[in-house]
């Protein structure tokens, strides 16, 4: 039987099957259902000293796109502390992501949420809509100085959330790794427009969205790919997941951990339970003995423009 076990930033995940951050771990009520399927680990919805008031309808569904006007929790710290007492996390990792708009504001969000027990961190930089705290692609220094406030008052693991256009930039990333950083989670929902009613010219959602869904996949594994590639930092992967064969795609492309987030509210938290005997059930058959073994298979195979343009069989 294939062992699931996932070492990630200094923790023993029982797999690598996680529930990403977002409303559907925005309480107690969804995080213990992510539990309670079975996740590896769970991330909390955003958590700053900010209360973000809800949209209501926050989410809108189309095939294979999911658009989202949710930015941040609404729960107070106080509240949130709350919400995990009521928790059984059993042998679940608990992961709080939080934002904080200085060093100072995010530090002590990092400590309050220490103090209530949770087992790592994930910093969120940015969000496609609402106020956007950090050009990331050009202010490492200033991203720096938050990942060193963090782990200078806490001793818990840190994943730093990016989109997927730093994937590439080496410098960036070596940055990170020297401030601290344990982890990369990648991507970030992605700023659209749903469409337009052209009969009555409107849009359909009369505001700009974060889009996700499976329609974004492509763009998660090759991010996936690059940020393996071009850094050491173990990677989890977000953005378009929905079932076991393209959690192995994203393994085989280097990830250690992949997210589920929007399939939870459009396929109910039993995918994940599903995905993990059916993930079990594949590396059985196709003789991979632990997800070490799986991770990265396939990037030896994945070459640069470059070479393919050099060595490509040409016709004619």
């Amino acid at each position: 039987m294939a062992n699931l076990k996932t070492q990630f930033m200094g923790m023993e995940l029982k797999n690598p099957v996680l529930a990403a951050a977002g409303p559907w771990t925005g309480s107690a009520e969804g995080l213990q259902a992510a539990i309670d399927a079975g996740a590896g680990a769970v991330l909390t919805e955003t958590i700053s000293q900010e209360v973000y008031p809800r949209l209501s309808p926050g989410f809108f569904h189309n095939g294979g796109a999911v658009y989202s006007t949710s930015l941040y929790s609404g729960l107070t710290l106080e509240q949130w502390e709350s919400e995990f007492e009521q928790l059984r996390k059993g042998d679940c990792r608990l992961i709080a992501t939080i934002r904080g708009a200085t060093p100072s504001e995010l530090a002590y969000v990092a400590r309050k949420v220490e103090r209530m027990g949770v087992d790592a961190l994930q910093l969120d930089l940015y969000a496609p809509i609402g106020p956007v705290l950090l050009d990331l692609s050009n202010n490492a220094q200033q991203i720096v100085s938050l990942i060193t406030a963090v782990k200078s008052e806490v001793a818990l693991p840190l994943m730093v959330r990016l989109p997927h256009y730093v994937s590439d930039n080496k410098k960036f990333l070596r940055a990170l790794e020297k401030a601290g950083a344990d982890g990369i989670c990648t991507i970030e929902s992605i700023r659209g427009i749903s469409g337009v009613d052209i009969e009555n010219a409107r849009p359909l959602i009369p505001t700009h969205c974060g889009y996700t869904g499976a329609n974004v996949r492509p763009i998660t594994l090759s991010a996936i790919a690059a940020l393996s590639q071009n850094s050491d930092l173990p990677v989890s992967a977000t953005g378009g997941f929905d079932g076991a064969e393209n959690v192995i795609e994203a393994l085989q492309l280097g990830a250690a951990t992949v997210q589920f987030g929007s399939v939870l509210l459009t396929c109910g938290y039993g995918i994940i339970t599903r995905t993990v005997q059916q993930l079990e059930d594949w590396m059985d058959r196709n003789g991979y003995r632990d997800t070490a073994s799986l991770r990265g298979a396939a990037l030896q195979y994945l070459h640069s423009y470059d070479e393919l343009h050099d060595h490509w069989p040409r016709k004619g």
